[in-house]
């Protein structure tokens, strides 16, 4: 579904203020894009692809992508302007990750890092969307297995 805005230090989601449990679009999208640059391919296509398949193949919001939405089908300010920040991600393979763009098939290769995870190695913790919290000792096969809901807050590990 994208990067929720809050989760709580023990994984699940927080839900104590409206804007805690929104996805933001163009959030979403930024952060994919600073993923790209800091070469989190993965994590950057997996959360792009969570804010796709929820606005354009769920939803069915094409040409009307909202600033914001919550998993129990609530959304709101339809053509807002911060997602707009999907260009971020173009200028981040074009930028840094070129390769990406020299005559492969492009949305094949994002099929297939949106569904790989090395979200594991990081220590991060999956949300699923509702009160209970699952580890990703082993990565899941596709986004789709925890809705797509991915804590992002940074954790330091030792090497």
């Amino acid at each position: 579904m994208g990067a929720i805005n809050g989760c709580k230090p023990d994984g699940k989601a927080d839900r104590t203020t409206v804007q805690s449990e929104e996805f933001w679009t163009g959030v979403s999208y930024a952060l994919s894009a600073n993923f790209l640059q800091e070469d989190m391919l993965s994590e950057a296509f997996q959360t792009s692809y969570g804010v796709y398949r929820e606005v354009y193949e769920e939803r069915g919001l094409a040409y009307q992508t909202p600033e914001a939405y919550m998993d129990n089908e609530i959304y709101r300010s339809l053509g807002y302007m911060r997602p707009l920040a999907i260009w971020s991600i173009q200028w981040a393979i074009e930028q840094y990750h070129p390769e990406l763009l020299n005559g492969t098939k492009v949305v094949e290769k994002v099929h297939r890092l949106a569904s790989l995870s090395s979200l594991s190695a990081m220590s991060q913790t999956v949300c699923s969307g509702g009160d209970t919290e699952e580890s990703l000792d082993a990565p899941p096969n596709t986004a789709d297995e925890h809705n797509g809901i991915v804590n992002v807050t940074p954790v330091v590990t030792a090497n």
